[in-house]
C-alpha cells in the first residue's frame, strides 16, 4: 500500500476490523462514482489482482536439475491453494473433470 505516488510501498495487514473499514471506503467511493446508485454502470467489470511470488531454497536452474523439482507442478500447487482459499472451497472442487484426472496428483499434495 502506498500512502502516495511518491512514497515507497509499505507492507500492512488488516485486521477484521481495518478490512470492515476498507470495504465501507470502497462501497463510499462506488457510491460516488455512481452518484448513489442514480447512474447505472453498465458493461463493466471487476478485476481483483493478487500478487504472490514462488521461492525455491536453491535458483531455479538448480531446484530442477539438482533436486529433481519441477517447478510448474510447485507454482500450480501454491496457486490451486490461493484458489481454494479465496472461494472457500476445497481444491477438488476448483476443477473441471478434464483437469481432475491431469491434476490428481497436485490436488493430493495442496491438501
Amino acid at each position: 500500500r502506498k500512502d502516495n505516488l511518491f512514497l515507497p510501498p509499505k507492507r500492512s495487514y488488516l485486521k477484521s476490523n481495518d478490512k470492515e473499514t476498507e470495504k465501507n471506503e470502497a462501497m463510499d467511493l462506488l457510491k460516488a462514482i455512481s452518484r448513489s446508485g442514480c447512474l447505472p454502470i453498465a458493461q463493466c467489470d471487476f478485476h481483483v489482482i493478487i500478487s504472490m511470488s514462488h521461492c525455491f531454497q536453491k535458483n531455479l536452474l538448480s531446484s530442477v536439475i539438482q533436486d529433481n523439482i519441477n517447478p510448474i507442478k510447485q507454482v500450480e500447487k501454491s496457486l490451486l491453494i490461493v484458489g481454494s482459499v479465496i472461494q472457500g472451497i476445497a481444491p477438488p472442487n476448483l476443477l473441471s473433470l478434464e483437469e481432475e484426472g491431469k491434476k490428481r496428483d497436485t490436488i493430493e499434495e495442496a491438501e
